[in-house]
Order: C-alpha cells, then structure tokens, then sequence
C-alpha cells in the first residue's frame, strides 16, 4: 500500500520537501512510517517525539493506515 507522507515546519526545512510516499505493509501503523522516515532521514534524530495525523485527525502512533492515506509529520507542539 502507498501513503503520502507531509512534512510540516522544520522538518519540511531539513529534508528540502513537502511531501513523500512510502510503499507501506498492509497492516502498517503510523509508527511504522516514522521508523521508515528514520531509516530513510537518519539525521531527523528521534523521530519517536514527532506528531503524527492521518487523514487530518491527530493520532497516536499505534493507528492503523491504509492504502492512500495521508499522513502529517511535525513536530512536537504544545498548548498554553
């Protein structure tokens, strides 16, 4: 399965691009694509203190994606 991955902020500054695809395995969680993004960026860092969002919704590293997904990649943000 193919997700689109978007890169928001410093992140889109260091990788030089706005968006990705990773042909994923059926079954993949959003987890999965941030050791993928590691793999392929190694220089990001910890990409386990990333936010991530699927389809626009935020969501916690263990939700599922499915073939056509989009997928937000950011950094960590907080409110106050």
């Amino acid at each position: 399965m193919q997700v689109i991955v978007h890169y928001h902020a410093l992140l889109r500054e260091k990788l030089g691009r706005a968006t990705e695809a990773f042909d994923m395995k059926e079954g993949s969680v959003a987890g999965d694509i941030l050791g993928e993004i590691q793999r392929r960026h190694g220089a990001l860092g910890n990409v386990s203190l990333l936010q991530v969002a699927v389809n626009e919704q935020i969501a916690g590293k263990t939700a599922a994606v499915k073939d056509g997904d989009r997928i937000d990649v950011m950094p960590p943000f907080g409110g106050g």
